[in-house]
């Protein structure tokens, strides 16, 4: 198990591009492919991807026995994802469902 300690960095950074993948394939998925359904794969798998990040600050935690940067910065994404992040990724949300339908030519929903 120290392996993952000694990585954690590299968890982490793969974290988030696993995030960009995850939201990447969730817009991908509802609004160029209109496959509604199928777009919430991604979502479980980002609320996954966070909650093993949780998982690995609460590890690191316990194998220190102190707080330290590492989880400094994994409960400051944390509390970014839950309150500002969910804000943005709305007006991403808007942007992308505008683009996609410019782009098809298509009347935007938003109309």
């Amino acid at each position: 198990m120290n392996v993952i300690l000694d990585y954690k960095w590299l968890f982490f950074i793969g974290s988030e591009l696993f995030f960009f993948f995850c939201t990447a394939g969730f817009l991908l998925l509802r609004y160029w492919f209109q496959l509604h359904q199928l777009s919430i794969i991604p979502v479980i798998l980002f609320f996954l991807g966070e909650a093993c990040l949780v998982a690995l600050g609460i590890y690191d935690y316990i194998a220190t026995g102190s707080f330290n940067v590492f989880q400094l910065i994994i409960l400051l994404f944390v509390i970014y994802a839950v309150t500002a992040g969910k804000q943005e990724l709305l007006k991403l949300d808007e942007r992308i469902k505008r683009e996609v339908a410019k782009r098809k030519n298509q009347k935007s929903p938003l109309e």
